[in-house]
């Protein structure tokens, strides 16, 4: 018993020992070095391991080195930058969605024209209105058209793009508008190589491009519109009394209307994106603004025209 006693004794001295050691400066400027006595195995291993050695100074600069890490970290966190045009287009289309639509939500009216959509997607039997056609399948398209927009401008310093796109499909520039009211400020220069993947193979590819501007228009010949059969005058009372009585009809006619001006207003940075300004400022941004406002008359296929038309970013 007392054996066992002392050789407990010894292994607690020697790790009190060792724990000392870990705690003294230096300096020596409590005890010499010389003064704690080790075991033989550890003064024989220990120079296969790192020194435990501290000081009040490396102390002292791994914290501030921690601190520092983690400012750096906090600094690094998504950039919100509000926008108040976008913001107040956010809240006036949620505002007029849910006070100032007229009709009922979900009524019996809307529930059977998004039924003949679902029964019918090409309106081959001509039972939904054309122009509610156009603007439904639109609205399908127009994420396409705002991610060839955005996502080149788009700062990788900001919340991403991607979930906000993803739920336009659905909820249109409800989904949208956050994303354009809290991006981080836009990229004034930006090349292929600095691009994201699906930027630079996908969003900026000729093939693509015309793609969507196929879609566009096939959503005219597929709306019926353009027959020779149509009447015009009658498809346009119709649609006027869909807005006046039908919260679908009106909030998707909204919706598309917002979506095409904020497309319009991308239209500019992203050409000058493009552009060398060689010729000058002014001139460019001239010509350019003339065009992007020329797209709101289009709504949708003019800004699908200009992403086809547009000029690469450069290489390098």
């Amino acid at each position: 018993c007392f054996h066992a006693m002392f050789s407990t004794f010894k292994s607690f001295k020697a790790l009190s020992a060792l724990c000392l050691t870990c705690f003294l400066p230096r300096s020596g400027a409590f005890a010499p070095a010389s003064s704690v006595k080790l075991p033989p195995t550890m003064v024989t291993n220990r120079q296969h391991y790192p020194s435990t050695t501290c000081s009040e100074t490396s102390w002292s600069q791994n914290r501030m080195e921690l601190f520092a890490a983690v400012e750096e970290n906090d600094a690094s966190g998504p950039t919100v930058t509000p926008n108040p045009l976008y913001l107040a287009l956010w809240v006036a289309f949620l505002g007029y969605g849910v006070f100032l639509s007229p009709g009922e939500m979900l009524d019996s009216s809307d529930t059977n024209i998004i039924q003949s959509f679902i029964e019918d997607p090409t309106n081959g039997s001509g039972a939904i209105n054309p122009l509610l056609f156009i603007v439904f399948n639109a609205l399908g398209i127009m994420p396409l058209v705002m991610a060839q927009l955005a996502l080149p401008q788009g700062n990788k310093k900001g919340i991403s793009a991607a979930p906000f796109l993803v739920g336009s499909l659905a909820a249109g520039y409800g989904a949208l508008g956050i994303y354009l009211g809290l991006r981080a400020p836009p990229v004034d220069t930006k090349t292929r190589a600095e691009a994201s993947w699906i930027t630079g193979r996908i969003l900026e590819s000729d093939i693509f491009n015309w793609i969507v501007v196929a879609l566009c228009g096939s959503t005219l010949f597929s709306s019926g519109i353009l027959a020779s059969s149509a009447n015009l005058d009658s498809v346009v009372s119709e649609y006027g009394q869909l807005l006046s009585n039908s919260k679908f009809a009106s909030v998707s006619t909204l919706d598309l209307s917002i979506l095409t001006v904020c497309a319009a207003t991308l239209i500019p940075r992203d050409y000058r994106l493009r552009t060398s300004n060689a010729n000058g400022d002014d001139v460019i941004d001239d010509k350019i603004n003339l065009v992007a406002a020329s797209t709101v008359l289009f709504p949708v296929i003019g800004a699908a025209l200009y992403c086809a038309l547009r000029p690469s970013l450069p290489e390098e």
